[in-house]
């Protein structure tokens, strides 16, 4: 935690990311959802990951995060729902997949040439 009470997790891919960099396709498991509340402050527990953690994931080049978890559904719509609009918001060109706004995942489908 820094003094500014934001996380940094960068140093968690430091030996790692130079070859996550430049792979084609480098995917990621994000077990748990985000959780960001209303002033934008991640509050991290057993079932939240501060957003941060998202911030270095795409720090270390991963392209693509895996959410369709147990974890992720424990948390609902919200969770879902936060998940979705960080990654959209904050780091568009990663994709997501295994959760979606809608039962059906439609328009979820990504092709990489």
């Amino acid at each position: 935690l820094k003094s500014d009470n934001t996380f940094n997790y960068d140093h968690l891919f430091t030996h790692v990311s130079n070859f996550i960099k430049h792979a084609d396709i480098s995917v990621a498991l994000q077990e748990t959802v985000f959780y960001i509340d209303p002033s934008g402050k991640s509050k991290p527990n057993f079932l939240n990951t501060p957003k941060e953690l998202g911030d270095a994931i795409a720090n270390a080049g991963f392209n693509t995060v895996l959410h369709g978890t147990q974890s992720a559904y424990s948390r609902l719509d919200a969770g879902i729902i936060n998940t979705l609009a960080f990654w959209k918001n904050e780091h568009p060109n990663v994709k997501v997949l295994g959760i979606s706004k809608t039962e059906t995942g439609e328009n979820d489908c990504y092709i990489y040439e």
